[in-house]
């Protein structure tokens, strides 16, 4: 998309029950009515107080607190995604 671009190139592993989150800009700029970001230090304590459910409904309860942040007045699209590992492979 972007000719000519660099990126860097790193490796995680994940142990069982490590989790990677992705989340668009729309999450951490959505506004309140009092023009507010929604914030990544926000993201990081709903993510924080989320971690003993399951993903599915840890992913559900963060698209609730933005949505709730903003009213449901979303500006810009929120798109998130959960990789959990759940099991050692052999």
């Amino acid at each position: 998309m972007i000719e000519h671009a660099v990126f860097d190139q790193e490796r995680l592993v994940l142990e069982p029950g490590d989790r990677l989150f992705f989340y668009t800009d729309g999450v951490v700029e959505a506004l309140d009515a009092a023009e507010r970001e929604y914030g990544i230090d926000r993201l990081m304590a709903e993510i924080d107080r989320c971690r003993d459910r399951p993903l599915r409904a840890s992913l559900d309860a963060i698209a609730a607190s933005v949505r709730d942040w903003c009213g449901g007045r979303l500006r810009d699209d929120v798109s998130l995604l959960g990789v959990e590992r759940t099991a050692r492979a052999d």
